[in-house]
């Protein structure tokens, strides 16, 4: 019986998992300091998920702890996350607060 909880267990966690979206992927990336499968993921959300995509990117241009520091681009993409942020729709602004993206 316990086996058969910690498989169930498991497989919702892999299914979570799987179901994530590029932008969930790149944070959790960026959270582990993975940032190169960060930038990959952030890369791939700038058309569907512009704020948010820039905001990641940003993050990994800003650190100093990774070959991506530049910080023109950085300030580059805060600006146009900031910009685009007030346009955003109140249901969009829910899923990204979600991410810490507000």
């Amino acid at each position: 019986m316990e086996r058969l909880v910690g498989i169930i267990i498991l497989s919702c966690f892999i299914s979570l998992n799987s179901r994530a979206g590029k932008l969930e992927k790149a944070f959790q990336a960026l959270d582990i300091y993975n940032y190169f499968d960060a930038k990959v993921f952030f890369e791939k959300s700038l058309k569907k998920d512009e704020v948010a995509a820039c905001y990641g990117l940003s993050i990994i241009y800003y650190r100093a702890d990774n070959p991506f520091f530049n910080i023109d681009s950085a300030q580059s993409y805060i600006i146009r996350s900031a910009t685009n942020y007030s346009a955003l729709p109140e249901k969009k602004k829910l899923k990204y607060e979600a991410l810490k993206v507000d």
